[in-house]
């Protein structure tokens, strides 16, 4: 385990000539966001609970007390293995799920402190480019539909079809796309284009911050680098904020300003990209970077973390990740860990760190 240091690396090119980020005002705070899934119950199932004749059913604790800051006009990248929560988390920011428990904040105000208008705002402002870019497209509807429909309803676009068919051309040109073809159904596009067109219609109703939920990940290589530039290049011609949600650490490390390490429902490290990729502190996270491939002359030995990614149903006690640690102590399987600063804007959730 790497030893922590108070000497923090300049800000990564992504982030190069921008405003610091540290004293921009947080565009979403979460603050201890919890979301758990269960089974719906029948009136029959709900009564004989009351009696205690039948056992409640089973929660899946998808997020545990999650906080994070996305401050404005930053790329936050979220890393984890596959079911540990980030697609979750995103879709509570988007607001496609409530959250359990928890607050979550818009530009330094509650969220549910906020009035019907200002709600309203917050949610068209923060807009989603999901990972299956066929399955999220309405097969029934041309692309000149899918761009405009939200932009129409939320009277974004004035003026008549003209003037509509105008701004969807604008938004299909700033995704890539030819408007030539919005005319075409979401089957006759490749899957690079469609991703193109997902972004097309998040970017339709001016959005300030984009989640971006492993918006690459099934694309090809070649495809996933252009997918990847046309992100960067919006974010500076539309002064975009994003939450990237990946478990590709290659990605994650060329697009990020900071990363965030999530571990069954937790963020168990934060920190900017390059002292996440150089001065790792927690485990797990030096677990992830250590199997990560690379391009090297010599041989080299791979094998995955040990042990296998426990049940969201029945989390382990103390620190989720001790059943596969292997610094793991007493301490570790009784208490949780608490995610605080190791050094300036450099956040682990371990119990390792108090031993130094």
């Amino acid at each position: 385990m790497t030893t922590p240091t108070n000497d923090m690396a300049s800000p990564p090119a992504a982030g190069a000539g921008r405003q610091d980020q540290s004293v921009r005002p947080p565009l979403w705070e979460l603050r201890g966001i919890s979301r758990t899934f269960s089974n719906r119950q029948d009136v029959v199932s709900r009564l004989g609970m009351k009696l205690n004749l039948i056992k409640p059913p089973a929660k899946v604790h998808a997020l545990d007390s999650v906080n994070l800051t996305v401050r404005k006009g930053e790329v936050v990248g979220l890393v984890g293995e596959s079911g540990c929560g980030k697609s979750t988390l995103g879709r509570v920011v988007a607001g496609v799920l409530p959250p359990s428990s928890g607050e979550l904040y818009w530009h330094g105000k509650a969220l549910s402190t906020l009035s019907g208008a200002e709600r309203h705002s917050a949610r068209l402002r923060t807009q989603m480019v999901f990972q299956n870019p066929f399955a999220s497209l309405n097969p029934r509807m041309p692309v000149s539909e899918i761009v405009a429909e939200a932009p129409r309803v939320h009277g974004i676009i004035k003026g008549g079809r003209a003037a509509e068919q105008s701004y969807v051309d604008e938004q299909l040109r700033r995704a890539g796309l030819d408007p030539a073809m919005k005319g075409r159904y979401a089957h006759q596009f490749s899957g690079g284009q469609r991703q193109r067109i997902g972004i097309a219609r998040a970017l339709a109703v001016q959005p300030e911050f984009l989640i971006c939920d492993e918006a690459v990940a099934a694309l090809d290589v070649s495809i996933q680098a252009q997918i990847l530039n046309l992100f960067m290049d919006l974010r500076e011609q539309l002064d975009l904020t994003y939450l990237f949600i990946s478990h590709d650490l290659g990605v994650v490390e060329h697009v990020s300003d900071r990363v965030a390490i999530m571990y069954l429902g937790r963020i168990v490290e934060e920190a900017a990209v390059a002292d996440v990729f150089e001065r790792a502190n927690h485990p797990y996270t030096l677990a992830l970077l250590q199997e990560a491939p690379h391009i090297e002359t010599r041989k080299r030995r791979f094998s995955a973390i040990k042990g296998e990614l426990p049940s969201a149903l029945n989390p382990p006690s103390g620190c989720y990740f001790h059943p596969r640690c292997p610094h793991a102590f007493e301490r570790c399987r009784a208490e949780r860990p608490v995610l605080k600063n190791i050094a300036a804007d450099h956040k682990s959730a371990c119990h390792l760190n108090d031993r130094h």
